[in-house]
């Protein structure tokens, strides 16, 4: 532990220091941490933009923020097709809950309908017959069980 310490308070220096740069008579160019003659330019350093900072990362920030919204509309635009579905469903269900229990009827009862008057109808033999053959059609055809 000692030593990680003593060699940082060592680097930290070099890590701040200035640096210089300047072409020799051959226009070879060199750098050092010390200004050699009037003809070196200091040169600013900018440290590195640390990991998770910068236009980038921003970038990727509002790229990944756009792709998040766009799986919530999709996520959300599933749901809504689900309960419509699940709604169809059920309602479906309860018709061929009807129509099953209209055949029944049908079948079991006298079956009649009212007139204008309110007066009973009943249906004639051959009329249940097509009364329930239209009813198992409709049942066939859209009960799946």
């Amino acid at each position: 532990m000692r030593w990680s310490a003593a060699v940082l308070l060592i680097l930290t220096p070099a890590l701040h220091a200035e640096l210089y740069r300047w072409t020799d008579e051959n226009g070879q160019v060199h750098y050092s941490d010390r200004a050699s003659n009037s003809e070196a330019e200091q040169i600013e350093q900018r440290a590195p933009a640390q990991i998770g900072q910068g236009d980038d990362i921003e970038l990727m920030n509002e790229r990944l923020d756009r792709l998040r919204a766009s799986e919530a509309e999709v996520t959300a635009r599933e749901q809504a097709q689900a309960a419509k579905t699940a709604e169809k469903k059920e309602k479906l269900r309860k018709q061929c809950a009807q129509q099953k229990y209209r055949a029944m009827q049908f079948q079991t009862m006298a079956a009649y309908h009212l007139d204008d008057n309110g007066n009973r109808v009943f249906y004639s033999k051959q009329e249940v017959e097509q009364k329930i053959a239209e009813i198992q059609t409709w049942i066939e055809k859209n009960c799946q069980e």
